[in-house]
Order: structure tokens, then sequence, then C-alpha cells
């Protein structure tokens, strides 16, 4: 069984309830990956149900299902939308979707429409009530071809998590999302998104409203020039709000 890591951490007795209500005790940890935020648990039980890991091509923009488990509601099944698929700076995948997640989903398959699982729901993104973050299949699929020797969970000693301190401060790092824009520039809606979100982490960040006047203006989009010189003005100290408009704003993208 996959979970999250935060999820699970320095327990020392877990039990897995199936939908159709059989209890199975967790009896060891298969592998753990505390950067990433995913553990593999060994469970007892034999011929229990599954879902199928979705591989890279299962991944794309667009409608998914998410299920968690909250308290006071059970299992929850809800409909989300898959926005943006990025890699982070070692490579390794995410998925931002929009939904209404709650603590109860941490751990969660993201189902794609085929029935494939192609991530586990790991964190909301602070401050934005509609975005959250999923581990992307392909690292899961990574733990499980090296899943081996189960360690007994009673005698397992846990890795400290470090997936806040690496993954969540970056995705609230403006920067961090203005680099993603000018790497993705030979797709203009993934570079849009990016930008978008560097001026949503920090309103007054003026190299992102730089990046998506230009687009803006290449696109000849009048109505997002609009829009973008509203939020410009109301964010930015108005000499650099003007140098914006005339692009003489020294940013390099």
């Amino acid at each position: 069984m996959v979970t999250d890591h935060h999820v699970v951490n320095h327990a020392q007795e877990l039990t897995v309830v199936t939908h159709a209500g059989a209890e199975l005790a967790v009896t060891g940890i298969l592998a753990e990956d505390p950067v990433y935020d995913v553990v593999i648990l060994e469970t007892t039980g034999t011929d229990t149900p599954y879902m199928p890991l979705g591989g890279a091509e299962s991944i794309h923009l667009g409608d998914a299902t998410a299920v968690g488990l909250t308290l006071g509601t059970g299992r929850r099944t809800i409909p989300v939308h898959i926005g943006l698929i990025f890699p982070d700076d070692s490579g390794q995948r995410w998925i931002r979707f929009s939904g209404d997640i709650t603590h109860g989903f941490s751990g969660g398959p993201l189902i794609n429409k085929g029935g494939f699982v192609i991530g586990v729901t790991s964190s909301k993104e602070e401050g934005q009530a509609d975005s959250n973050f999923a581990l992307a299949s392909d690292r899961i699929r990574e733990l499980v071809d090296r899943a081996k020797n189960s360690v007994p969970l009673d005698n397992y000693n846990w890795k400290p998590p470090q997936y806040e301190s690496l993954m969540l401060s970056r995705f609230q790092d403006p920067a961090y999302w203005y680099n993603k824009g000018v790497d993705a520039l030979m797709s203009p809606k993934r570079s849009l998104e990016a930008f978008q979100r560097s001026v949503l982490v920090r309103p007054d960040f003026a190299p992102g409203y730089d990046a998506l006047w230009k687009l803006a203006l290449r696109q000849k989009d009048a109505k997002a020039q609009s829009d973008l010189h509203e939020e410009i003005e109301k964010h930015l100290p108005q000499p650099i709000a003007d140098a914006i408009f005339t692009q003489t704003l020294k940013f390099t993208h």
C-alpha cells in the first residue's frame, strides 16, 4: 500500500481499512522516501483489491479524480482538474490540480479517466484554497520496483521528514515559478501558467509581470493587456509599472 510519509511517520501500529470494511494490519515498511513524502507499507491479507499504477504516458492535463478519507464524512471521491505538470530541480515530476481537497486527502490516489493511479496527493499550496500538489507516479514506480525485504513496523527506524523544507518552500518562491516560465517559453500555455503563479505567490514580483506583459503583447491579446495593466498598477510602484509598459525594464528571459 502506498501513502504519504508524513501520514504514518513514527507510527508503531497501523491498520488499513478497505472499501469493503476489512481491516488489514500493517506488518512492515517496504520502502520510504522522506524527501518526496511517500512510503510503501506491507499489510496482512491476500487477494486484496488494488488499483493499477499508471506510467508517464498516463499523466495528462485535464479532468481526474481524487480519493481521500476525512473525519466525520469518511471516504470521499471528488472531481479535480489537472492544470500543470512540472519537474522539480532533480527532474521529479509533480502534478498541480484544483479541487476541494482537505487534510484527509493526504496520501490518497489521484486517478485518471482510465482508472490508473497517476499520483499521490501530498499537500495544498499555502494561501491558495484551490491549488493542490501530488507526487507523480514516476517516483512511486521507482519505489515499487526497488521494494524487496520488509522491515517490521515495530522495529522500524523512521527517517525524519524532509519534504516541507525541500519542496513547499520552493513552491512559495516566485523566482522558482518565473524560471519555470522561462524554461517553458516554447510552450506558451505552460509558460503563461508559470509566470501567473510567480505573481500569485508574490503579488509585487515585477519580473513575473514583465514576462506576462511581453506574452500579452506577442499574442496581441487586448483583454489580457487591459487586465494586466490594472494589476500591474495596483501592485507595483508607478516607475516600475511605467518601465514594464514601455518595455524599458531590464529583465532577461
